[in-house]
């Protein structure tokens, strides 16, 4: 009850920022389309509180925070490759057939590249880009029930059209395990995340938005491969001093899912914006 009660203080803490903070209207709809863009050149740190209700034999939550950190690197004049690595630090019940208590420390960590064209193709009156690159994950979780216990690669990519006032797009990829504890199961697992975001209009940098994270556990079997959310949310970019920052909270119940996985989860998210 304590881990839910902190998760939800920190989810009012980020409702109460929305309503503060101003900026100047053109400069707020020229950010927001850049902090909704994963390949923008735009240097990011974000801060994604996650709770992810009733998991587990005993239907009790678990807790998330994952850093985020996005850098885009100019290696020649035409071409960013952009850096995004996800650092989960994990609260976790321990099933009560196991003594019960909780799990807390580090996950396995991610580093996501993305090569791709500096100048976005004109489309349909918007304004596409697109990258391409490997993913990497590592075997660093801090106690066996936070990770894979295994080494995985493979490839990921996402595509983003702008076009006043909507955003929308797709990152996707896929990993494999290629070493790591033998005696733990093998990774093949896909994920997808379409995203939407409608910015409104003269509205103070206000947004909607839709991102659910949709993953695939190739390793599983019948019914517990899938995991399917479906929801959306709110957030604003707005400037806390001189410090440009994108607030948003959104929650999705998982309408398909595996044995023992969530029935809904609510995100909490601060992204620290650096514009060039």
């Amino acid at each position: 009850m304590a881990k839910k009660s902190t998760f939800l203080n920190l989810a009012a803490c980020v409702a109460f920022s929305l309503g503060l903070g101003s900026q100047s209207a053109t400069a707020q709809e020229s950010l927001a389309e850049q902090a909704q863009n994963p390949i923008a050149s735009l240097i990011s740190m974000p801060f994604q509180f996650t709770m992810n209700a009733n998991t587990g034999p005993n239907d009790r939550d678990q807790n998330i925070m994952t850093f985020k950190p996005v850098v885009p690197v100019s290696f020649v004049p035409s071409w960013n490759l952009i850096l995004r690595g996800i650092i989960p630090t994990i609260d976790q019940p321990i099933p009560y057939a196991f003594g019960g208590g909780r799990d807390q420390g580090i996950g396995d960590i991610q580093v996501q590249t993305f090569v791709s064209p500096t100048k976005p193709i004109p489309v349909l009156g918007g304004e596409l880009s697109w990258g391409v690159g490997p993913i990497f994950q590592f075997d660093t979780a801090s106690k066996e029930t936070l990770g894979t216990g295994r080494n995985s690669a493979g490839i990921n990519g996402v595509g983003f059209f702008a076009k006043k006032p909507w955003t929308l797009g797709l990152l996707a990829s896929n990993i494999w395990s290629y070493d790591g504890d033998g005696g733990r199961a093998d990774v093949d697992q896909m994920t997808v995340q379409p995203f939407i975001n409608y910015n409104i209009p003269n509205g103070d940098g206000w947004y909607l938005k839709s991102a659910p994270v949709i993953t695939a556990n190739w390793e599983a079997s019948g019914g517990d491969t899938w995991t399917v959310p479906l929801g959306g949310g709110f957030g604003r970019v707005m400037n806390f001093g001189t410090q440009p920052v994108n607030l948003s909270l959104d929650a999705y119940a998982n309408v398909v899912k595996p044995d023992g996985g969530a029935d809904f989860q609510v995100n909490a998210q601060i992204v620290f914006l650096f514009p060039k």
